[in-house]
């Protein structure tokens, strides 16, 4: 108590003044039992004050060493022992057991503790609630008496065995309707002997239940993410792809692991508007954006449109993580989309030469009516006038003037389809060749001209001067295209036999009513100017023209010639890189040309001799 020898008075009143007020009354209390014989010793633990003013922890034991001769107490004899640190020592493991106690009855587990006869040796844990248990109530009980079934018991005794021996254990176990993470761990003394084992459970009913709800979920997910006939591609911030369905081995032609970790980039052939695209999609509040189309291309090589939907992947935080694109292949709906366009500008192209051709054969019909009256009258009138009557140089004006009118009908009516035609079977290759004969003095002199006829007879049936004029119009036009060129050009001449599919008649002209099969072609090919888009969507219109002047229906007339040999007409051209005609015709049978040689032999009427009159006005 830090008094010094001496220091302190030897008196039971100077003692009682040491001890604190609430130790004193149970310790005189103590001292009046040990002097009555009530108690056969005197011991106590008391608080006695130190000379600093501290409180003392005391052990405090005495025996009386003299009585008086009246048998009362005279003396009493003992020792004080400094047991302080003890009692805060045990005090701070009381207030310890308490807190893990309370720690303990809070928390949704079980813990405990078994000898090595596996009966329980403690119990605590706010799951024993749960499970209906009431605290320490197994303890001193065998732990397969509180499973609820035969198999359970079996396991858990199985288990506490494994720990005895030194193992330490984890498993999952249903009691009642609760599912249990089970840790057993072998229990020691001081000196590292296995005393019994210690054991932690845990109720993950809830935990597991949801694992096997997301599970559900998951592979429900991964069943709709695969069987979606789009592709879709999941990619990180980066755009480096990371997820990928089973679609992409049919679009992609390739498997997902040879996708997976690169950059989206790498399989898109421009990407111009796809970065668009994805800035707009990172703005804070965008979700989904409208499809656009992405050309994209596959691991053979090959590409294809892709209709493509982009969406944000986002956090809780409106972070993005990355991007899911959804992309469709519809390169087919294009094809056919460009085809039904291209159809419908044919048909109304078809509709428009057939309104025009009607109006033409009309005016021509009612002009040859009206000329035929003017080319009769003014016969009649030359078969009166005498030879030096001074109008008679009038009337043979009239006639001329009357005679060309009548050309131009012919020509209206050839445009129109519905000229009769004096049809001959002929050898295409002939009219070919004896067309640029005539020709060659005309042809520019920058065109160099190469034939590339057809070895065998190519019989045509059909009007041979409505042929060599449709030879002679795209013959001319090539010529035209090269003349201004300061290099020279070629004039390809090719003909031949082909077969007419389906699919092909579709890039042909005036090819609406015919049916597949053989035909007779020649093609006129040039390097020269070549026409633009706007040139060839109106190159069948009458009398138009890109040349300083007209020279009259152009490929109009063309066009009616082959329309009314049920023939077709492919172009094919561009601005600087020339342009090529292909003209098809139906293919004649040798019987049809001995026939016609036939019946035309006793037609022949012989010529003794006559003049050629030959006028160019170039």
């Amino acid at each position: 108590l830090g008094y010094e020898p001496g220091e302190f008075l030897a008196t039971f009143d100077a003692w009682k003044k040491l001890v604190h007020p609430d130790d004193l009354l149970p310790t005189m209390q103590l001292l009046e039992d040990y002097a009555s014989g009530r108690a056969p010793s005197y011991e106590a633990e008391i608080r006695m004050k130190h000379k600093n003013g501290e409180w003392k922890w005391i052990l405090t034991r005495g025996k009386i060493s003299a009585m008086t001769p009246q048998q009362t107490p005279l003396q009493l004899t003992g020792t004080h022992l400094d047991i302080d640190d003890l009692k805060r020592s045990q005090q701070i493991r009381l207030e310890n057991e308490a807190r893990l106690r309370i720690i303990m009855d809070q928390i949704p587990a079980i813990l405990w503790t078994t000898d090595c006869h596996n009966q329980y040796t403690s119990i605590v844990g706010a799951g024993l609630n749960q499970l209906g248990i009431q605290p320490n109530e197994p303890v001193g009980q065998a732990i397969f008496d509180f499973q609820d079934t035969p198999d359970a018991s079996e396991n858990m005794v199985a288990m506490h065995k494994r720990t005895l021996k030194g193992e330490s254990v984890r498993f999952e176990q249903q009691l009642q309707n609760t599912i249990l993470d089970i840790h057993i761990e072998p229990l020691r003394n001081s000196n590292d002997v296995i005393i019994g084992c210690i054991g932690l459970a845990i109720d993950v009913t809830v935990r597991k239940k949801t694992i096997e709800q997301l599970n559900r979920q998951r592979i429900l997910l991964q069943t709709i993410f695969h069987s979606v006939t789009d592709a879709m591609i999941v990619t990180d911030r980066g755009h480096n792809i990371v997820m990928c369905n089973e679609s992409i081995q049919i679009h992609f032609r390739c498997k997902e692991a040879d996708l997976l970790g690169r950059p989206i980039r790498e399989i898109i052939a421009s990407g111009d508007q796809y970065d668009d695209e994805y800035l707009r999609v990172s703005y804070p509040n965008s979700r989904v954006l409208k499809p656009f189309i992405v050309e994209y291309l596959r691991a053979d090589g090959t590409g294809f449109q892709g209709e493509t939907i982009v969406t944000p992947l986002r956090r809780s935080d409106n972070q993005i993580t990355g991007y899911i694109q959804v992309i469709r292949d519809i390169t087919d709906r294009i094809q056919i989309e460009e085809e039904k366009d291209q159809l419908h500008a044919q048909m109304l192209h078809a509709q428009k030469l057939e309104s025009l051709g009607v109006l033409a054969g009309g005016i021509a019909h009612d002009f040859n009516n009206l000329l035929l009256a003017i080319l009769g009258n003014t016969n009649l009138a030359l078969m009166e006038l005498a030879t030096n009557s001074p109008v008679i140089e009038n009337v043979k004006n009239i006639e001329i003037a009357a005679r060309h009118a009548t050309k131009i009908c012919e020509r209206l009516l050839a445009y129109s389809g519905k000229r009769t035609f004096v049809t001959t079977t002929f050898n295409l290759n002939q009219i070919i060749q004896e067309t640029v004969e005539i020709l060659k003095t005309i042809v520019s002199p920058n065109a160099d001209i190469v034939l590339e006829l057809a070895e065998e007879k190519l019989l045509v049936h059909g009007d041979m001067g409505q042929i060599e004029q449709v030879v002679l119009n795209l013959l001319t036009n090539a010529s035209e295209a090269i003349q201004n060129q300061a290099e020279t050009g070629v004039i390809h001449i090719r003909t031949g036999l082909m077969m007419l599919t389906q699919e092909k008649s579709a890039n042909y002209f005036f090819c609406e009513n015919i049916s597949p099969g053989q035909f007779v072609f020649f093609e006129i090919q040039d390097t020269g100017s070549g026409m633009d888009e706007d040139c060839q969507s109106k190159m069948f219109d009458p009398f138009f023209t890109t040349k300083f002047t007209g020279r009259g229906l152009g490929l109009a007339g063309v066009s009616g010639i082959i329309r009314g040999h049920n023939g077709g007409l492919f172009v094919e051209s561009a601005v600087e890189h020339g342009s090529r005609f292909r003209v098809i015709l139906p293919v004649a049978t040798e019987a049809e040309e001995k026939i016609e040689c036939d019946s035309s032999v006793d037609t022949i009427v012989p010529v003794d001799a006559g003049y050629v009159l030959v006028i160019d006005d170039d």
